[in-house]
């Protein structure tokens, strides 16, 4: 367990189910993400249990952690990262449920996620896609310093990639 100024960060495991399932029905968390709301928590429970087994790619790390409020302990979300062993970049994403929307959470956990990242060694760069109608997430990855490097389409709906560096000595 990690703990940031007002967040709980857990390694997500399988027993998280029963606190994020009810806070991951919302429709609104979809919107933007490619992610579908799972139905029922076994079917929450089988993705937590991928994601815990960790990539099947031996070039591939997946981190996963649920975040709770600490003040209350009321679980609001999760954080990930996608690390890339080749390149030593990481793949950087969260979801909140809407009640923690607007409060800061999102940019706290990110700013842990890369602090985190830049401690363990492993990642010189994040990466960051974001559906360009989110605006919330394009002010996070603005507060912490994220370069928009471009666009992708896809269906009709573009994305931005933003980069920033982890460890300011891999600019060199």
């Amino acid at each position: 367990m990690e703990i940031s100024k007002r967040l709980r960060i857990e390694p997500l495991r399988v027993a998280h189910v029963e606190a994020m399932f009810p806070i991951l029905l919302d429709e609104r968390i979809y919107a933007f993400i490619p992610t579908r709301r799972h139905i029922t928590p076994a079917g929450l429970a089988e993705r937590f249990r991928k994601l815990e087994a960790g990539s099947p790619d031996p070039g591939e790390e997946w981190l996963n952690w649920c975040l709770f409020r600490r003040d209350d302990g009321s679980a609001i979300g999760y954080l990930q990262a996608t690390v890339s062993q080749t390149d030593r970049a990481a793949w950087v994403a969260y979801v909140l449920t809407p009640g923690a929307w607007g409060h800061g959470y999102a940019t706290e956990a990110l700013d842990w996620l890369l602090k985190h990242l830049a401690i363990a060694g492993r990642v010189d760069l994040a990466r960051a896609q974001i559906d360009s109608r989110n605006a919330a997430s394009l002010t996070v990855v603005e507060r912490l310093k994220f370069e928009k490097k471009m666009d992708v389409v896809e269906d009709g709906v573009v994305d931005y990639v933003f980069e920033r560096l982890v460890r300011p000595e891999a600019a060199s």
